[in-house]
């Protein structure tokens, strides 16, 4: 096997060649940047090889950021921590640090570890001048539902008594859901929340870019249908506020930077949930990526166009926090 530089360099070669020489995808009026079509058209051959078990998947998303990834800025300082019992790093980067970051990693509530989300830590630390910490939470299927939410309680409640802040609040994907979750009662200074998943309710037809997006775009319809089996049990609401932040009285809630992309089936609910909190009275922001992909910042390393978009959001996070 390959070494894992070049094994990068490999990838990031080919993709730019079939940025080059292939058609960029168009859906829904949009045209996907044209590296991350060449990677979705590589996934979409991948899928027809079979869907991998979940020990299969973990495993294979554990060594994606190594060739994927941003590499990892090694001039934040990064130490071990345990937050309320739960392990944890904190990002440090040099200079003036503008707020804490409480952070939850992204991946269905069923895979990711602190290793996987390291390096967009450490770019968001020292892009934007913040002291990370990021927590590793309770997974499904061995943990179902409310193991995640009550660990990310627990650990909003630790980073708080551990430092005045001001404290910020975010994740990606499930993470984003853990973080609004926490956001409810306005605690965070400001909750950030790329492609977040909103609510576990599919079934009304309130999101049509989960019908526009269900197949062929990387995160499928299917899939999220069997991330919520795993992770919700039988008999459980999943309108509960707790799984669905958008279905709560959002009156109180902090202020938030909302990430989308374009082609995710999930993008109508990150629209859904800045309309919902603007129009309870709360400052929202929508930073729209209309050429990228769900989970984009896990390909920042191979995709230019998502590496500048993990750029913005940590530039858009310094705005947010600038006085007045």
């Amino acid at each position: 096997m390959l070494p894992t530089s070049l094994q990068r360099a490999w990838i990031r070669g080919a993709l730019a060649v079939g940025g080059v020489v292939g058609r960029p995808l168009t859906a829904d009026g949009q045209t996907m940047d044209p590296v991350m079509s060449a990677l979705v058209r590589f996934a979409n051959r991948m899928r027809a090889n079979g869907t991998p078990d979940l020990a299969a998947l973990r495993k294979r998303y554990a060594a994606a950021p190594a060739v994927m990834g941003l590499q990892p800025d090694r001039t934040v300082r990064v130490t071990a921590t345990i937050a309320s019992g739960r392990p944890a790093r904190r990002y440090e980067p040099g200079g003036r640090i503008r707020a804490d970051l409480l952070y939850f990693h992204g991946g269905g509530f069923i895979i990711g570890n602190l290793d996987t989300h390291d390096a967009l830590c450490r770019r968001l630390a020292a892009r934007a001048g913040l002291r990370i910490t990021s927590v590793d939470y309770r997974l499904a299927p061995e943990h179902p539902f409310p193991a995640a939410y009550d660990d990310a309680a627990a650990a909003w409640r630790w980073a708080r008594q551990s430092s005045p802040g001001p404290w910020l609040i975010g994740g990606d994907s499930a993470g984003a859901n853990l973080a609004a979750g926490q956001a409810l009662d306005g605690s965070a200074r400001l909750q950030i929340l790329l492609y977040p998943v909103v609510d576990m309710l599919h079934q009304d037809g309130r999101y049509p870019s989960i019908v526009k997006f269900q197949d062929g775009f990387l995160l499928t319809a299917e899939a999220m249908t069997e991330c919520a089996n795993l992770v919700i049990p039988p008999g459980q609401d999943a309108g509960d506020p707790r799984l669905s932040p958008i279905r709560a009285d959002l009156g109180r809630a902090s202020p938030a930077l909302v990430v989308t992309a374009g082609f995710d089936p999930l993008r109508d609910q990150g629209r859904a949930f800045t309309k919902a909190l603007q129009n309870a009275g709360v400052r929202a922001h929508l930073l729209e990526e209309t050429g990228l992909t769900h989970g984009f910042a896990d390909f920042a390393g191979v995709v230019p166009a998502a590496r500048q978009a993990v750029d913005r959001i940590a530039d858009a996070i310094r705005k947010e926090l600038r006085p007045g």
